[in-house]
């Protein structure tokens, strides 16, 4: 039987007359989704539960998380609205999974090419290379990412001329966004 209630969820049961009723009747969700079992089980044994729901229905679609604790003859349960951080993990999971499928798909083009393709950072250490370079170098990516040019075979003529190169475009690209020539 409740007893109490706090004011957010008054406020979305309604003016109730909740006092003495049952929870699966203020509640009828709890039948629904394996709630009303799990706090059954805290009841009976006295172990703790935290879990989640979606409730969708009576115009709500919202994510909750649910505590349920035995405390002498009362069982307290506590519920907290997470829907605004079960979304944010969603578009997470989302934006993870559309980067992996993008680096899957570049990495299946600049891999099944015969042209060396690479990318190294501003240290001019190696970011990647496809297979066709490490190939050529005999390495792996162990072996070659982290590395910079000299370390991975360059000649030092080979080295300044793209560290030359390298500083060019950073030099126009710093022009352009300045918006100089």
């Amino acid at each position: 039987m409740i007893l109490l209630v706090n004011a957010y969820s008054l406020n979305w049961f309604g003016d109730t007359d909740y006092v003495g009723k049952r929870y699966s009747e203020v509640f009828p969700m709890v039948k629904e989704n394996c709630m009303l079992e799990k706090l059954i089980n805290v009841a009976k044994t006295g172990i703790k539960a935290n879990f989640e729901k979606f409730h969708s229905g009576e115009g709500i679609n919202k994510w909750f998380h649910f505590t349920a604790v035995k405390q002498d003859d009362l069982l307290v349960v506590t519920m907290e609205d997470i829907t605004e951080q079960k979304q944010s993990e969603i578009s997470l999971k989302n934006a993870l999974d559309n980067a992996e499928k993008q680096r899957r798909l570049y990495s299946s083009i600049t891999n099944n090419t015969p042209d060396l393709v690479y990318v190294f950072d501003l240290d001019y250490k190696f970011t990647y290379a496809n297979k066709a370079l490490l190939a050529m170098w005999g390495k792996s990516e162990e072996n070659a990412i982290g590395y910079g040019l000299r370390e991975n075979g360059y000649e030092e003529w080979r080295h300044k001329m793209l560290q030359s190169h390298s500083l060019q475009g950073r030099y126009l690209h710093r022009n352009q966004k300045q918006g100089r020539p």
